[in-house]
């Protein structure tokens, strides 16, 4: 050893290893402290072959070892365990914990310290953990398995703030934390970026190629981390420094040893960059590249932590967890008498549980994911399931709000647990709240040459988002999906804005007949201009084998209610705008782009950043606009003045301007089957409420430039489903009229009459519909206004400019329809009509609601009758030596259940004998509320014997009952159910 010579392996026998520290000098007597750790790793390949790659894991788990022998035996620590409560529901237990765990902080690891939270159920906690069969202790399951050990039955984890990649920081952990998701910057790049982080990339490390510039991915695809980084990441080019930079950008350092990775050539180099990345995340395990973060910690900071906890809060439905057994998802409690497979809760028999707190781990150190150190009384509990006292049957009664909900009726509340319904809802209302949402395929191609030029297009399936809480204490209960499915589970012909998206045509022969009708055949329903309309009805419910764990609602009730939709045939688009009332002659057009373009809404799209689909609304609508009286606004806008060849300086002027107010509604109807087989009509009679879209910094950022967005403000995709939205556009002197029509205006002048100096953006108040003005100086100012509602924007152009702008790109069409000029605008009781045709109509809309009331079930204990009492169970009957609740055949227990709060039990025998008296109060604390235990002794502490029993529960009122029931204590048992 001490030449430094290393013997060669001898092959297989008893190896033994001699290792030597030192030199100690030492006195007789002195002791030395010699710490010896054993460091054992697997292999990176799967059969270790001993070249140097085997060495990774050791080598980083003995850096790991160093560190902390370095660092006073201070190492990664788990999250702090929670305090856990629960509270007993018939055959369920709710479970909850408290927030000790978000306060967890570990030095020693960088990644997230707290980042879900798992559940385990047990019925005996001395077992190591679940299997279906019974498994004897083992050096690895010291306790053994059973079908009652210790098994997981939920997990909620928030997802983390970057992508991450599939790279293990330690190859033999899968538990290890992931590298995230990098993007590596070109060497040119870097000088840019000095120049905004100077004490972050020096002027050495931008000629330096050892010093690579990294950007982590952020994750915009998962919430809570989707909302913040939307909220923060800088819109276009950038010349300040940026809070998105400073959680993102990283350094890396080639050391000595280490291998420089390959730069890519661009910012779009993904081929390069990936390959970086592999040898960025392989160094950084072996230890030859040191990273650092622009921002290391900020994972630890204040406001990300409340991201995290709020986030967990949430999915959790505040540290809760309501524990019925179904532990497969399936939406079946099973009550098999085999009770390795019976999930059911038993009532009375108890149960354990254990929460623990997980946390990231880091990849810095290769350390695991680790959780919470379960401490009994802590964070594992013994818990009970109780069936319910006497209590009346719980009522709902319904109450919708029938002018938002549409062709929506009939709705159902089924409590599939009455007892578990009543302790948990009695006397609460509960709601549930539609909102839009959708989904769309691509398929049907031919449709994308019918009606977009070849471009590939969504065709959009129309639903809602059905969120059920409960209105008394403000918890969500549950969230669905609607589709508004033919039949349970069956998504084909779903509503759609494409009517060959409704048809949903299948097989090729039938594709390839359908596009030819959508060609050639206008009165086919699927044709883009078919006017025709279908209607369908049907039951959606929340009990279905498809939603899985969601059947019920909280494992307790199901909702479901009647519909009854209009489905219009061709593709949803702008159909009809005319004027209704009045004598005004005001430019009306709808037309998004040049009159030769085909008119259209926004219907469904991507959005990139969130990753869902997004509808824009909510399907066919025919809206009256009304105009009001209004009043007198005070306008300030500026105008560009010539200030030379190709200059132009900006004038400011300020007008006093009538106005008009305007009330929308969609006054489009038609007529639906009641329960009761008479019918009534469908409507929306509320009015239309108007949205204000803020004003961008720059219009520039709405791509106003481009022949595709010259409506872009405000963008149509900014105003909600149920809304709208009016802005005006100022012009200055420049009314159309015949002659400036045959002389086509040049470009020039129309920039110096639009108002906002040509900048595209509204002037005044949105929402108010302006009337000219002349000025007492002979200024004439006009109005062009756009109303924006249902993702398509609809022009009432009294200026006849034909846009919000002065040049090409502001303008709705090249030049107006006609040689007409506007003379006369509207006045305080004209009406418009603005129609779109196609896709559904019926769809609820945005947070329409139905309130579920339950009754208070509660009965006073002085007005309990004997009927009441007729609830009360004595369980198990017969008793047959022993039963699940008992640890022994010696640890006797006969459960009374469902008592009143107060009651006294007197069991007797056949005879009429009174062997026992017992007392039932129900104690605040400990949960034995309406059960209590007999534990098979008389009064005078004899055991009973197998016998026959009777049992008369009364209280102090006068209730009363007699139950029968029976107990066989030893040397017999009974077969069968």
């Amino acid at each position: 050893m001490a030449a430094a010579v290393r013997e060669g392996d001898t092959g297989p026998g008893d190896k033994r290893f001699l290792m030597a520290t030192g030199p100690f000098n030492m006195r007789p007597g002195d002791t030395a402290r010699v710490v010896v750790g054993v460091i054992l790793a697997p292999p990176v390949k799967e059969e270790a072959d001993g070249t140097q790659e085997d060495l990774a894991n050791l080598v980083r788990r003995t850096r790991f070892a160093q560190r902390v022998y370095d660092n006073g035996f201070a190492a990664p620590q788990p999250p702090e365990a929670p305090q856990v409560s629960w509270e007993p529901l018939n055959h369920a237990i709710i479970v909850k914990w408290d927030t000790t765990s978000y306060a967890s902080y570990d030095r020693e690891e960088k990644g997230m310290d707290i980042v879900g939270f798992r559940i385990f159920r047990s019925r005996v906690p001395t077992q190591d953990t679940f299997d279906v069969n019974f498994i004897q202790p083992s050096a690895d399951y010291p306790g053994g398995k059973s079908p009652f050990g210790w098994k997981q039955i939920a997990e909620w984890r928030v997802p983390s703030p970057f992508w991450t990649t599939a790279i293990l920081s330690d190859s033999s952990d899968i538990n290890s934390a992931r590298y995230p998701w990098i993007r590596v910057f070109p060497r040119t790049v870097k000088g840019t970026l000095r120049l905004l982080y100077p004490s972050f990339i020096s002027a050495t490390d931008v000629t330096n190629d050892s010093i690579i510039i990294i950007r982590r991915i952020p994750n915009l695809a998962s919430q809570p981390w989707a909302s913040f980084w939307n909220a923060i990441i800088p819109q276009g080019t950038t010349s300040t420094q940026t809070r998105y930079d400073t959680l993102t950008l990283g350094k890396v350092t080639v050391l000595p040893n280490g291998t420089i990775p390959p730069n890519p050539t661009s910012t779009t180099d993904t081929t390069t960059m990936n390959q970086a990345m592999a040898s960025i995340w392989s160094q950084l395990a072996r230890g030859t590249v040191r990273l650092q973060w622009l921002y290391d910690d900020w994972v630890d900071a204040q406001w990300a932590r409340s991201i995290i906890r709020n986030y967990l809060d949430s999915v959790t439905n505040g540290r809760s967890f309501l524990d019925v057994g179904d532990d497969n998802q399936d939406g079946v409690i099973s009550q098999d008498d085999d009770l390795r497979r019976r999930e059911e809760i038993l009532n009375n028999v108890d149960y354990y549980y254990r929460v623990l707190a997980i946390d990231e781990g880091d990849y810095f150190q290769g350390t695991p994911a680790k959780t919470s150190v379960a401490i009994d009384k802590i964070n594992v509990i013994q818990a009970f399931a109780l069936g319910k006292g006497p209590h009346r049957e719980p009522t709902v009664t319904a109450n919708e709000d029938r002018d938002r909900l549409g062709g929506l009726y009939n709705f159902r509340l089924t409590p599939k647990d009455a007892d578990r319904f009543a302790q948990l809802f009695s006397g609460h209302e509960i709601e549930l709240e539609f909102q839009p949402a959708g989904s769309a395929t691509t398929f049907y191609q031919c449709m994308d040459t019918i009606w977009n030029n070849g471009a590939s297009f969504l065709k959009g399936f129309y639903g809602n988002t059905l969120t059920v809480r409960d209105k008394t204490t403000g918890r969500t209960l549950g969230q669905y999906f609607v589709l508004y499915e033919p039949a349970d589970c069956l998504f084909d012909n779903l509503f759609s804005d494409v009517a060959m998206a409704f048809v949903s045509p299948t097989t090729t022969s039938e594709i390839n007949n359908l596009c030819q009708e959508a060609r050639d055949n206008p009165a086919s329903f699927v044709h883009p201009y078919n006017t025709d309309v279908t209607v369908r009805g049907g039951t959606w419910n929340t009990d279905k084998p498809c939603l899985g764990s969601q059947r019920t609602i909280q494992g307790t009730f199901a909702i479901s209610f009647d519909y009854y939709l209009q489905q219009y045939g061709g593709i949803l688009r702008p159909y009809r705008m005319e004027k209704l009332t009045g004598t005004a002659n005001t430019l009306l057009e709808f037309r998004p782009f040049r009159r030769t373009d085909i008119p259209r809404l926004e219907e469904f799209a991507i959005n990139f950043r969130t990753g869902v689909f997004e509808r824009f609304n909510n399907g066919a609508a025919r809206y009256e606009v009304e105009f009001l009286p209004g009043g007198v606004e005070t306008i300030t806008t500026r105008f560009l003045r010539a200030a030379g060849i190709g200059r132009f300086d900006t004038l400011t002027k300020t007008f006093d301007v009538s106005y008009l107010n305007v009330r929308v509604r969609n006054v489009r109807t038609y007529v639906r089957p009641t329960p009761q087989g008479d019918s009534v009509v469908v409507s929306y009679p509320v009015d239309v409420p108007h949205t204000t879209v803020s004003l961008p910094v720059d219009l520039a950022d709405y791509n106003q430039t481009l022949a595709s967005d010259v409506y872009a403000y405000p963008p149509p995709k900014t105003v909600p489903i149920g809304t709208f939205n009016l802005t005006a556009y100022a012009w200055l002197n420049g009314r159309y009229t015949k002659a400036n029509f045959a002389s086509k205006e040049s470009a020039s002048q129309r920039q110096q009459q639009a108002g906002c100096a040509n900048g595209g953006c509204p002037v005044g108040t949105q929402g108010r519909y302006y009337l000219s003005t002349i000025t007492p100086d002979g200024d004439t100012l006009d109005f062009t206004h756009a109303l924006v509602i249902d993702g398509g924007t609809f022009w009432l152009d009294f200026a006849g400019k034909g846009g919000r702008q002065g040049g090409a790109a502001g303008r709705l069409i090249v030049h107006p329809p006609d040689s007409a000029t506007a003379t006369e605008d509207f006045k305080p009781g004209d009406k418009i009509l603005i129609e779109t045709i196609g896709g559904p109509f019926g769809l609820p809309l945005p947070g329409a609601k139905v309130t579920f009331k339950v009754a208070d079930v509660e009965i006073p204990q002085d007005q309990l009758t004997d009927n009441d009492l007729d609830r009360v169970l004595i369980v198990p009957n017969p008793y047959v030596v022993t039963h699940v609740g008992q640890k022994s055949s010696y640890d006797a227990k006969i459960y009374f259940t469902r008592l009143p709060k107060e009651c006294t039990i007197k069991i007797y025998t056949v005879a009429g004998d009174l062997i026992r008296t017992i007392h039932h109060v129900d104690q605040d604390g400990t949960f034995r509320y309406g059960m209590d235990v007999w534990d098979l002794l008389s009064d005078n502490r004899q055991r009973a014997a197998s016998q026959g029993l009777i049992a008369v529960i009364e209280t102090p009122n006068g209730a009363q009952t007699v139950k029968k029931f029976a107990v066989v204590v030893g040397g017999a048992r009974i077969l069968g159910r």
